[in-house]
């Protein structure tokens, strides 16, 4: 029978070619016709490192791998399956359980020898590609140029050098883009806010960054990260690099990034490139600063472990007529045009009262929590809940029984020890502790149980009642993330909200 073979072929970098994959293809394909054996399946994955196992075709052929469909794995070299030791091991590990072989054009047949070592030469590789790449990159900042992307107020230069080659790295000042960033810390020192300097930039047809609108957080960014163009160092002549490091997920395969420490910092004075005054410059951190201990003298904000959550049932569901941006609460039970009101890119000014607006929802969900078979669901809930809370009120008593016995037992001890004529004082204190304790636990143990039967409830009652509370209920955002859930299959479509808040 003629070994049915499966290619896998791989390129890291999106500045290399498709024809990367073409020529490996090409290449294994007459490996395989040589050895006689049958090509059923080609898998590839373009520009994405070996250096992680989040890649789609290479999940495809692990999937594959369970289902017999072939007899051997090709690849130019291991390192095109994978540049991870963990990964290659547990691809190896895989095949061998299923019978299959592991081949390469540089290698031929793979055993555990090569796929230690030369799993061992590929995670090297890319330690060493790292470190070398890190230390080429200070180099650069050092000599005062750019280690990779722009910022801007600056233009990137390209200049052809004597030998025909051309320099990299090179930066000029973008006049226009300078102005720009002057006026943005001038106004921010005059006393405007960030979001109304963006709102303003986009009111005057101002180019962002990146080409599109201004946001608050393109001006004040993350202080501690550097970025935001208020916090740029470069606009007073100081390049900084290497304030932070990424890694990636074992997991997601995501560049992850981490603070580094200051002292691992790379910093550069860069005078030619300085748009903006010291005296500016420090004018800015002081607002910044006080803007910092006045957001601490009215309290830090406590975690919010239902942050995934909507802040209101209606979040996400409300949009403009006008531009289709979304609806946002604004203070004093209003709903408005996010991007009139944070960008000012909008003309509508049109609010909602909230609760007008919610009221549609609450409709909606008390047709939805109506009827017979609800009312007979939230009685087996109600049940299961009583069911759960009288176990949990057995296992309590169990538990002070337990301290009670525990307590008698330590007592006797003590009335031994002052009966032999030790330490009395010490002894006395802790034998009068440990009664003290004992009347606590009888107290707790001598309460009266409260006795809860759904016989005993008018459950049609007592369910119309929390029906017609809602509006308290579903603003806890767990509720609120059941509940819109629901409300997706009531209300499909968009201008529906906003036909019922006129």
């Amino acid at each position: 029978m003629t070994p049915r073979v499966v290619i896998y072929a791989r390129y890291s970098s999106d500045k290399q070619s498709d024809n990367s994959i073409q020529d490996q293809f090409h290449l294994c394909k007459s490996y395989a016709e040589k050895q006689g054996w049958k090509v059923t399946n080609l898998y590839s994955d373009k520009a994405i490192s070996g250096a992680t196992s989040n890649r789609p075709d290479y999940h495809y052929l692990l999937e594959d791998i369970k289902h017999g469909k072939f007899d051997i794995v090709l690849a130019e070299s291991l390192d095109r399956l994978s540049r991870d030791q963990e990964d290659i091991h547990h691809l190896f590990k895989r095949l061998k359980y299923h019978n299959i072989e592991l081949h390469t054009v540089a290698d031929g047949l793979n055993n555990s020898l090569h796929v230690g070592l030369k799993g061992m030469i590929a995670a090297q590789y890319i330690e060493d590609l790292a470190q070398k790449t890190h230390r080429g990159l200070a180099g650069r900042i050092r000599n005062g140029k750019s280690a990779g992307g722009n910022s801007y107020g600056y233009n990137i230069v390209r200049l052809i050098k004597d030998d025909g080659s051309v320099t990299t790295g090179e930066r000029s000042i973008n006049p226009y883009e300078a102005e720009v960033v002057l006026r943005i810390f001038n106004d921010y020192i005059s006393g405007m806010s960030a979001k109304g300097i963006a709102k303003q930039l986009n009111q005057e047809g101002v180019p962002s960054p990146r080409g599109g609108k201004w946001n608050a957080s393109t001006l004040v960014g993350n202080k501690k990260r550097g970025n935001g163009i208020l916090n740029n160092e470069l606009y007073i002549g100081r390049l900084v690099w290497n304030r932070q490091q990424f890694k990636k997920d074992p997991d997601s395969g995501k560049r992850v990034a981490s603070p580094n420490p200051e002292d691992q910092w790379v910093i550069q004075e860069v005078p030619a490139l300085r748009l903006i005054s010291n005296t500016d410059w420090q004018k800015v951190k002081a607002i910044q600063k006080e803007k910092q201990e006045i957001a601490k003298r009215f309290g830090k904000r406590k975690p919010n472990y239902f942050a995934r959550f909507p802040k209101h049932l209606i979040s996400d569901q409300v949009f403009c007529p006008q531009c289709l941006g979304k609806y946002i609460g604004t203070g004093g039970g209003k709903f408005r045009c996010g991007d009139h009101v944070n960008r000012g890119t909008c003309d509508n000014n049109f609010g909602f009262a909230l609760k007008d607006l919610e009221k549609p929802y609450y409709d909606t969900l008390k047709s939805i929590f109506y009827g017979p078979s609800i009312v007979r669901m939230f009685e087996k809930s109600l049940k299961e809940r009583i069911k759960r809370s009288d176990h949990l009120a057995s296992w309590q008593e169990k538990q002070l029984h337990g301290q009670l016995q525990e307590n008698t037992k330590r007592k006797t001890n003590l009335i031994d020890a002052l009966e032999q004529g030790q330490d009395s004082n010490t002894l006395l204190e802790r034998l009068k502790e440990l009664e003290d304790e004992e009347i606590e636990l009888k107290t707790k143990l001598g309460a009266d149980k409260v006795e809860i039967s759904v016989d005993n409830l008018d459950l049609d009652k007592l369910f119309y009642e929390i029906r017609e509370d809602l509006p308290t209920i579903l603003r806890t955002r767990p509720f609120a993330h059941t509940a819109k859930a629901s409300l997706n299959k009531a209300f499909t479509n968009r201008q529906d909200w906003w036909e019922h808040g006129k």
